[in-house]
């Protein structure tokens, strides 16, 4: 399993002393940095330990997927079309796109992991993915037999606590929640990242808290086989 903490490049220095093997940038601040912000960005990555696994927040505000209020077939309909034209955009740089199902305090449509992994099988892209994300998840209370059945499509785990209104670190508070979730997920051979992406909080001492924490677990689920 690979560490990832989802943040600004900013905070790059703490991730590599903390023994991160990744970072998740936000795609909607990359796209917006000029030629020489983004130079200065790919000079660190390339020369440092801690890579870049890929962009959370892929997407600008001003870019709709879909509308809302209106016909639910017509809505999935459109965001079909979108994660199609997408996959197949990305598809000749070798990027992986992947659907993210929310939570109903972000989005009012697509917040069902079973729903995102339909999607994905429907389209049938080989660089479509979907993104297992344990904190939309909790938020919608969905059962452990959706992600079952989504498993066969997840490339990568985003996790984060609800504290509050504020969406922080994981911490041992839902420690015997997280190792449910993960369980099936490494039982099936996942070996990819698990990515912290919170947004509230110190970095710091998240970042430092929410590695140990899911090396733990980890370690626990492959030692009980």
């Amino acid at each position: 399993m690979k560490y990832g903490c989802g943040t600004t490049i900013d905070n790059y220095s703490i991730l590599q002393a903390l023994g991160f093997d990744y970072i998740e940038l936000p795609g909607n601040q990359i796209s917006q940095m000029t030629d020489e912000e983004f130079d200065a960005l790919k000079t660190i990555l390339e020369n440092c330990s801690v890579k870049c696994c890929g962009f959370n927040a892929a997407l600008t505000p001003d870019i709709v997927i879909t509308g809302e209020g209106y016909d639910l077939e017509k809505a999935w309909k459109e965001t079909e079309a979108f994660m199609t034209m997408f996959a197949d955009v990305a598809a000749p740089y070798g990027i992986i796109v992947m659907y993210e199902s929310l939570n109903h305090t972000e989005s009012a449509f697509g917040l069902r992991i079973r729903e995102g992994a339909d999607l994905v099988k429907k389209i049938n892209r080989p660089n479509l993915k979907i993104v297992f994300d344990i904190y939309h998840m909790a938020m919608e209370q969905e059962d452990i037999q959706e992600l079952e059945y989504a498993l066969p499509y997840v490339h990568h785990i985003h996790i984060a606590e609800r504290v509050g209104a504020e969406r922080r670190y994981p911490s041992d508070a839902l420690y015997d929640y997280y190792k449910k979730l993960l369980t099936p997920v490494i039982r099936n051979g996942y070996q990819g990242t698990i990515c912290t992406e919170a947004f509230d909080g110190d970095v710091r001492e998240g970042a430092e808290r929410s590695i140990h924490l899911l090396k733990k677990i980890v370690a626990e689920i492959e030692q009980e086989g």
